[in-house]
Protein backbone atom coordinates (compact mmCIF):
# COMPACT_ATOMS: atom_id res chain seq x y z
CA UNK A 1 0.00 0.00 0.00
CA UNK A 2 1.21 3.48 -0.84
CA UNK A 3 2.10 5.92 1.98
CA UNK A 4 0.04 9.09 2.08
CA UNK A 5 1.92 12.14 0.93
CA UNK A 6 1.80 15.35 2.93
CA UNK A 7 -1.09 17.62 2.13
CA UNK A 8 1.13 20.54 1.16
CA UNK A 9 4.46 19.45 -0.25
CA UNK A 10 6.54 22.04 -1.99
CA UNK A 11 8.97 21.53 -4.80
CA UNK A 12 10.98 24.62 -5.66
CA UNK A 13 12.34 24.67 -9.20
CA UNK A 14 15.47 26.54 -10.26
CA UNK A 15 13.65 29.62 -11.57
CA UNK A 16 11.73 29.98 -8.31
CA UNK A 17 14.94 29.52 -6.33
CA UNK A 18 16.54 32.35 -8.29
CA UNK A 19 13.53 34.60 -7.66
CA UNK A 20 13.49 33.78 -3.95
CA UNK A 21 17.23 34.41 -3.77
CA UNK A 22 16.74 37.76 -5.51
CA UNK A 23 13.89 38.64 -3.12
CA UNK A 24 16.12 37.72 -0.18
CA UNK A 25 18.87 39.99 -1.50
CA UNK A 26 16.52 42.98 -1.74
CA UNK A 27 14.93 42.23 1.64
CA UNK A 28 18.36 42.16 3.26
CA UNK A 29 19.37 45.41 1.56
CA UNK A 30 16.06 46.98 2.65
CA UNK A 31 16.60 45.88 6.25
CA UNK A 32 20.18 47.12 6.46
CA UNK A 33 19.45 50.45 4.73
CA UNK A 34 16.40 50.99 6.96
CA UNK A 35 18.39 50.31 10.11
CA UNK A 36 21.11 52.71 9.00
CA UNK A 37 18.49 55.36 8.21
CA UNK A 38 16.87 54.95 11.64
CA UNK A 39 20.24 55.28 13.36
CA UNK A 40 21.01 58.40 11.32
CA UNK A 41 17.65 59.93 12.22
CA UNK A 42 18.17 59.30 15.92
CA UNK A 43 21.75 60.58 15.77
CA UNK A 44 20.62 63.73 14.01
CA UNK A 45 17.82 64.16 16.54
CA UNK A 46 20.22 63.91 19.50
CA UNK A 47 22.67 66.25 17.79
CA UNK A 48 19.95 68.81 17.03
CA UNK A 49 18.70 68.83 20.61
CA UNK A 50 22.26 69.33 21.84
CA UNK A 51 22.79 72.26 19.45
CA UNK A 52 19.45 73.91 20.24
CA UNK A 53 19.85 73.71 23.99
CA UNK A 54 23.56 74.67 23.86
CA UNK A 55 24.63 71.74 26.01
CA UNK A 56 26.81 68.77 25.38
CA UNK A 57 25.28 65.47 24.32
CA UNK A 58 26.36 63.90 27.60
CA UNK A 59 24.17 66.22 29.69
CA UNK A 60 21.71 63.92 31.43
CA UNK A 61 19.11 66.66 31.89
CA UNK A 62 18.54 67.00 28.16
CA UNK A 63 19.57 63.57 26.97
CA UNK A 64 16.89 61.66 28.88
CA UNK A 65 13.90 63.43 27.24
CA UNK A 66 15.64 63.10 23.89
CA UNK A 67 16.08 59.38 24.35
CA UNK A 68 12.45 59.02 25.49
CA UNK A 69 11.47 60.15 22.01
CA UNK A 70 14.36 58.59 20.10
CA UNK A 71 14.04 55.07 21.48
CA UNK A 72 10.44 54.51 20.30
CA UNK A 73 11.36 56.04 16.93
CA UNK A 74 14.05 53.39 16.49
CA UNK A 75 12.36 50.42 18.18
CA UNK A 76 8.90 50.52 16.62
CA UNK A 77 9.87 50.67 12.93
CA UNK A 78 13.03 48.71 13.70
CA UNK A 79 10.99 45.54 14.16
CA UNK A 80 9.95 45.69 10.50
CA UNK A 81 13.60 45.75 9.47
CA UNK A 82 14.36 42.83 11.80
CA UNK A 83 11.58 40.76 10.22
CA UNK A 84 12.78 41.61 6.71
CA UNK A 85 16.35 40.66 7.64
CA UNK A 86 15.18 37.36 9.19
CA UNK A 87 13.23 36.58 6.02
CA UNK A 88 16.30 37.19 3.87
CA UNK A 89 18.62 35.19 6.07
CA UNK A 90 16.25 32.21 6.39
CA UNK A 91 15.37 32.09 2.69
CA UNK A 92 19.05 31.99 1.77
CA UNK A 93 19.63 29.20 4.28
CA UNK A 94 16.57 27.25 3.12
CA UNK A 95 17.59 27.50 -0.53
CA UNK A 96 21.14 26.39 0.15
CA UNK A 97 20.12 23.42 2.35
CA UNK A 98 16.78 22.56 0.68
CA UNK A 99 15.18 22.67 4.13
CA UNK A 100 11.39 22.95 4.04
CA UNK A 101 11.10 23.97 7.72
CA UNK A 102 13.54 26.87 7.31
CA UNK A 103 11.63 28.04 4.25
CA UNK A 104 8.43 27.89 6.29
CA UNK A 105 10.07 29.97 9.04
CA UNK A 106 11.26 32.51 6.49
CA UNK A 107 7.73 33.00 5.21
CA UNK A 108 6.53 33.40 8.80
CA UNK A 109 9.03 36.26 9.13
CA UNK A 110 7.67 37.76 5.92
CA UNK A 111 4.13 37.53 7.29
CA UNK A 112 5.28 39.23 10.51
CA UNK A 113 6.93 41.98 8.42
CA UNK A 114 3.75 42.74 6.51
CA UNK A 115 1.62 42.51 9.67
CA UNK A 116 3.89 44.98 11.48
CA UNK A 117 3.96 47.40 8.53
CA UNK A 118 0.17 47.22 8.17
CA UNK A 119 -0.37 47.97 11.86
CA UNK A 120 1.99 50.97 11.64
CA UNK A 121 0.17 52.16 8.51
CA UNK A 122 -3.24 51.86 10.19
CA UNK A 123 -2.00 53.77 13.24
CA UNK A 124 -0.70 56.52 10.96
CA UNK A 125 -4.03 56.69 9.10
CA UNK A 126 -5.96 56.95 12.38
CA UNK A 127 -3.65 59.67 13.70
CA UNK A 128 -3.91 61.66 10.46
CA UNK A 129 -7.72 61.31 10.44
CA UNK A 130 -7.88 62.39 14.08
CA UNK A 131 -5.71 65.41 13.32
CA UNK A 132 -7.91 66.41 10.39
CA UNK A 133 -11.05 65.97 12.50
CA UNK A 134 -9.56 68.07 15.29
CA UNK A 135 -8.63 70.87 12.87
CA UNK A 136 -12.03 70.72 11.18
CA UNK A 137 -13.78 70.87 14.56
CA UNK A 138 -11.79 73.92 15.67
CA UNK A 139 -12.27 75.71 12.37
CA UNK A 140 -16.02 75.12 12.52
CA UNK A 141 -16.46 76.38 16.08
Amino acid sequence: MREPSPLFSLVVDDATKRMLSHAAYWAKLFAIAGAVLLLAIVGRFVYSVAIITHVSVTSANHLVPTLMVAIPVIVIPGFAFVYAYRFAKRVKKALSTNDQMTLHQSFNSLIAFFRHCTILLLIAVVLIAATWAWHWWHLKY
